[in-house]
């Protein structure tokens, strides 16, 4: 398994390590989160492109704040290159972003 990009985030919350590594599906992005607030709903982790504002979802946080994902590989981690876990109400739209609870760069 090669380590494609590395996120470094002390912003919002806490620092949150994750990785992304390169598979044959596309990249496996894998992020531990702790300390996030207990609330009504769940988090929801994007990958997000500053330059046009662009948020591609990537899938919701399990209740103790990890998760695993596949991210295609034809979405482009230089341009959509910070990670950003919003709080979510159940019964929203998945694709519709609501509140940033934490947010920090993919440093490749």
């Amino acid at each position: 398994m090669v380590v494609d990009a590395r996120a470094q985030r002390a912003v919002f919350a806490q620092e949150v390590p994750d990785l992304v590594h390169g598979t044959a599906q596309g990249h496996q992005l894998t992020i531990d989160s702790t300390g996030l607030p207990l609330r009504q709903g769940y988090y929801e982790v994007w990958l997000y492109n500053p330059a046009n504002g662009g948020m591609q979802p990537v899938g919701a946080l399990a209740d103790d704040g990890s998760g695993t994902f596949t991210v295609a590989g034809s979405l482009d981690l230089r341009s959509y290159n910070v990670i950003d876990i919003s709080a979510q109400d159940y019964g929203g739209s998945t694709v519709v972003h609501q509140q940033s609870v934490l947010q920090g760069p993919l440093t490749q």
